[in-house]
């Protein structure tokens, strides 16, 4: 799917999901000038032409009492089903949050999350004690600001320039009990998912 096969009513539609996908479809429906069926309809329509692969929730993951940090990794000479493996192996482990594979200087980087740098190192270690001979180069970067943009390529003539935050660290972390943290591990699959 090309972008140039969206109207302008799918482009806002994406557009508003990309910066809070938990908007109700009356609220979706009166920014974008559509009937409530309308956007569920769209929305739909967006997902089964693959235009929207899932939901997601943008957790501040330093609320929950996490650091936030990438591992940037280059390899030499390793086959596509040795980066697969490497691939599951990364995505089993619990302090991986995502995994990009990608052309460029780096061949592939993750996400982490950990309680302290002591906590990353070992995650680090684990990683490199594994797959560490596969590993041409690598850098590790403790991230202290998310921002998030608007995806302005979708409406090019919106100029507002409003991002959300998240920082790492400087928070205080909020007490969660088991039920809050059921119900994260359900958005985390589908953040528009009805509670």
């Amino acid at each position: 799917m090309d972008l140039s096969d969206l109207d302008l009513k799918d482009r806002q539609l994406l557009f508003e999901l990309d910066m809070g996908c938990r908007q109700s479809y009356s609220l979706l429906s009166r920014k974008i000038g559509l009937s409530k069926q309308s956007v569920e309809y769209r929305i739909r329509g967006l997902v089964d032409k693959g235009a929207i692969k899932g939901f997601y929730a943008a957790l501040d993951v330093s609320k929950l009492g996490y650091m936030y940090s990438r591992l940037f990794v280059q390899f030499h000479g390793i086959s596509p089903p040795k980066e697969l493996e490497i691939i599951n192996y990364l995505l089993s482990m619990k302090e991986v949050g995502w995994v990009i594979s990608c052309d460029g200087l780096w061949d592939l980087y993750f996400g982490v999350w950990s309680k302290n740098v002591d906590d990353l190192s070992r995650v680090v270690d684990e990683f490199l004690y594994k797959y560490g001979s596969l590993i041409k180069r690598k850098e590790v970067s403790i991230t202290t600001k998310i921002h998030h943009f608007q995806a302005k390529f979708l409406l090019p003539q919106f100029q507002e320039g409003n991002a959300f935050v998240m920082e790492s660290g400087s928070k205080k972390s909020v007490e969660l009990d088991e039920l809050d943290y059921r119900i994260l591990s359900l958005l985390v699959l589908d953040a528009r998912m009805p509670l």
